[in-house]
């Protein structure tokens, strides 16, 4: 590198399914919550990643970066001792990048050998490691071999525990985490605003009574949660469904100021678009949408070959509202290394500083039309029984309309015989001849 900006080329995808295993805990019928743990398993799918997991990679070497910015954040008096040492512990390395294939660069793990007797200088790094081991950095089967992998540590391992609400009590809490490891305000950041647990797993939702303006989501990877905004409706397989998505509100500084790490100075945010998420995960990491989308222009100054799309790199749910449940989703991390030139390291001498990115991952909802047959169903079944309470009404009106017309009938032809009645009888009178005023009968009668 030497001072200039990395070429970056985008290689991929590599498609896993994932199977998910629940542990429950424990139930509490008090406060409607039940605690378990989450296993992710992950299975290679080669039709959909149209390539093989074997094939060789070349990757920013994140774990030897990592440990130099441990060292040099917390141990700067062994940076000129030992830092040119640590790349001894890896095999072969000639420089700050690996090369590998796929599937061990991402789960099976690249080899970390303490190697003690062949570099005597890794002593005290290999003892530190061992007691304070990361966790992208898993133990070998011999003694002082280790592997380390992006994503090795959350395969096939359950993670947790997370407390979530039932919503037997209170339907809108349905699927709202309450605590994450046990601690309803986490650790993680600077004010309890920003720690108190809180979203939903973005798996189950609460039906929604009406549209909402945002919702929220824990998301575990960056321990916090995450504000989705409105964008619009849409339909899929023929159901209508609220827009989420994670847009550039997120990283306003009214929203990001209690994320930002602090320091012996002071509060110190990132650049624009990034979130040190170090704590969160053990590591040195940096968070960031794919291809630093909604993030500071200056990020893509550092790297070449990132090009963001709102339409690849966005996070987004699509929510059915009557039953709450995802008809579509996708979440996007991209991790970064916060790169800086070391003097007293040979191979570190001379790096241009930025945030170089090392992957970026999307875990996807992709609904099947199998899956969503009981919300179908569930939406037909409405509208047969909006269709019926409508031809209930229309029958109903329809006999309203008949009685009142009968009874209107009925009146009309009792009418016409009264008419009828009167008629004749005035006929009679006539055919009887002039009637004779009783007043003049009477006189006659005297006389």
């Amino acid at each position: 590198m030497e001072g200039m900006s990395p070429i970056l080329v985008e290689r991929g995808p590599y498609v896993y399914d994932i199977r998910l295993k629940k542990q429950v805990l424990s139930v509490n019928e008090t406060s409607d919550e039940i605690t378990l743990n989450v296993m992710r398993s992950y299975h290679f799918n080669r039709e959909l990643s149209g390539r093989s997991d074997e094939e060789e990679l070349v990757i920013i070497n994140n774990a030897y970066l990592g440990t130099i910015n441990t060292m040099v954040s917390r141990f700067p008096m062994f940076v000129g001792i030992l830092g040119n040492g640590i790349i001894n512990l890896f095999p072969n390395a000639k420089d700050i990048f690996l090369r590998g294939k796929a599937k061990d660069l991402l789960w099976d793990g690249m080899p970390l050998i303490c190697d003690k007797e062949k570099h005597k200088e890794l002593g005290i790094i290999c003892t530190f490691l061992k007691k304070n081991r990361p966790s992208t950095v898993q133990a070998g089967d011999e003694l002082n071999y280790y592997r380390f992998s992006a994503f090795g540590r959350i395969n096939a391992t359950y993670q947790g525990p997370i407390t979530v609400n039932r919503g037997v009590q209170n339907k809108d809490a349905l699927g709202n985490i309450t605590a994450f490891k046990g601690l309803r305000v986490s650790k993680y950041w600077t004010e309890d605003g920003c720690n108190l647990v809180s979203g939903t797993d973005a798996i189950t939702w609460p039906p929604m009574t009406e549209r909402l303006p945002y919702v929220t989501v824990f998301e575990p990877n960056l321990c916090r949660r995450v504000t989705l905004n409105y964008v619009r409706d849409e339909v899929f397989h023929g159901l209508r469904g609220y827009r989420y998505e994670l847009d550039s509100k997120m990283w306003l500084p009214e929203n990001m100021g209690c994320y930002c790490p602090v320091t012996k100075q002071g509060q110190k945010c990132l650049e624009y678009g990034l979130l040190d998420i170090s704590l969160c995960q053990e590591a040195p990491l940096i968070f960031s949408e794919p291809h630093f989308l909604h993030a500071e222009d200056s990020l893509l100054d550092y790297t070449r070959g990132l090009e963001p799309k709102i339409e690849h790199h966005s996070t987004y749910i699509i929510i059915e509202p009557t039953s709450g449940a995802p008809l579509i989703g996708t979440k996007k991390i991209q991790i970064n290394l916060k790169i800086n030139p070391v003097p007293a390291i040979a191979l570190l001498s001379n790096l241009s500083s930025g945030y170089f990115p090392v992957l970026w991952a999307e875990e996807a909802n992709n609904v099947s039309v199998t899956l969503l047959r009981p919300v179908i169903m569930a939406h037909r079944l409405i509208n047969v029984m909006e269709s019926s309470s409508w031809l209930v009404i229309i029958i109903g009106l329809f006999f309203i309309i008949k009685i009142v017309w009968i009874q209107g009938a009925s009146d009309r032809q009792a009418n016409r015989e009264a008419s009828k009645v009167t008629t004749d009888r005035s006929i009679s009178h006539l055919n009887q001849g002039p009637i004779q005023k009783p007043e003049k009968r009477r006189r006659r009668a005297f006389e």
